[in-house]
């Protein structure tokens, strides 16, 4: 928990120093000992925390604490829906989603208590989450995509090998291009869509590997239900491509949120969020009557076992640890990260699952996806700097008019 504090307990609207503002250090020192619950001790490492989210080491570790938790959800996500609980069943998905929005919850919370007391932290959620009802409200449309999206997913990784499901999911890269062109009117650089188009490719021959070069991954009771493993894997990227376009939506329908509503901090964003994802969430554990069923008869822990508790912390720890990289980290350094993701989960798919084999089109589709990623994510940091540049006027425009004009 701690760990998650130093993280997530600047906020995302500290500024780095610049001619116009005063030092980072400066504005804490004055600004943040005026409140009157804070004791000098949590003042004092809220600057110390300061620093260290703004050094270089903290950058890397950041990224390396990123591409493991990637890259071990997916492995872990995959081997606990193939591992049994203490009572010989299968967890259900649903109640897994539920618990991690609920473990999300509880971390945004105990953070905003360590940084500003107990009491404080109650009425800021009533302040800023419930009486402010409306801007919560905004989140109903994000909320609801990113349910459907963890569901499909944790669907489509019993139906496809963890290689394939991190290349397949890198589709969102192009689907959440496309929502900022339709939603937003950005327009794209050159380099941009020549990676996407790379991207494609990639993954289109990664799919061709799959399908016609005898690769396929056992799912759960496949052959029980009569769907051959070929079949299964159609449906497991089935389930990723919908997937992507959830992420692109909400991903754009977010970003549009936070730039065109009130600014507010990543606590307090995760919190309305998550306020609004559990009631979701939980609706979604009976919305099918089997599930209804078994939890019934075998009770909502059904199957749970250390494993899917660990699933569980990954997964609610993982989407606030991308929040923190996005603002201390730089987008190139971001897409290394899901690079080396990728190579982590080949790797291991390989040790691990008995069909899995690389040929040519699966090794050529791979690292393309990881070039295209990494261009892209670079061509993008290249056209934000372009924007946040200052723009020079024309020589004749900045010439100064001579003494008595």
């Amino acid at each position: 928990m701690g760990y998650t504090y130093l993280l997530l307990q600047m906020g995302p609207d500290r500024e780095h120093p610049s001619p116009g503002n005063k030092a980072p250090e400066e504005s804490l020192s004055h600004k943040e000992i005026n409140k009157p619950w804070e004791t000098g001790s949590c003042v004092w490492f809220r600057m110390v925390a300061h620093r260290v989210s703004h050094s270089s080491v903290f950058k890397y570790l950041l990224l390396l604490t990123l591409t493991l938790n990637t890259s071990f959800t997916v492995l872990l996500l995959r081997a606990s829906k193939f591992s049994v609980g203490n009572d010989g069943r299968i967890y259900q998905s649903s109640t897994a989603i539920f618990m991690a929005e609920a473990v999300k919850f509880l971390t945004c919370f105990s953070v905003l208590t360590w940084k500003e007391g107990l009491m404080p932290s109650f009425w800021h959620f009533y302040s800023e989450v419930i009486l402010k009802w409306r801007e919560t409200a905004k989140l109903l449309i994000p909320a609801s995509l990113y349910m459907v999206q963890n569901n499909l997913l944790f669907i489509a990784v019993q139906y496809v090998d963890p290689a394939t499901y991190q290349i397949t999911y890198q589709m969102k890269i192009l689907t959440t291009a496309l929502c900022m062109a339709c939603m937003l009117k950005k327009r794209l650089r050159g380099n941009q869509w020549i990676a996407l188009v790379i991207l494609t490719l990639g993954v289109a021959l990664v799919q061709l590997e799959n399908l016609h070069g005898g690769k396929s991954s056992p799912s759960l009771n496949l052959e029980s239900s009569g769907v051959d493993n070929n079949a299964g894997t159609v449906y497991g990227l089935i389930f990723i491509g919908i997937a992507c376009f959830s992420s692109g939506i909400s991903g754009v329908y977010y970003e549009k949120l936070v730039k065109t509503g009130a600014q507010q901090s990543v606590i307090t964003r995760n919190l309305q969020l998550t306020f609004l994802s559990l009631p979701l969430t939980f609706l979604a554990v009976f919305a099918s009557q089997d599930t209804r069923s078994d939890i019934k008869e075998f009770g909502f822990f059904q199957g749970y076992g250390p494993l899917t508790w660990i699933v569980i912390l990954f997964q609610a720890l993982g989407g606030l640890l991308v929040a923190v990289v996005v603002k201390y980290t730089d987008n190139i350094l971001k897409g290394f990260a899901t690079s080396v993701s990728i190579v982590i989960c080949t790797v291991f798919s390989l040790l691990t699952e008995d069909n899995m084999t690389v040929g040519p089109k699966f090794l050529i589709g791979t690292t393309l996806v990881i070039s295209s990623s990494i261009m892209y994510n670079a061509a993008g940091m290249a056209a934000a700097e372009a924007e946040n540049s200052p723009k020079l006027l024309p020589f004749s425009q900045n010439r100064e008019p001579p003494n008595g004009h």
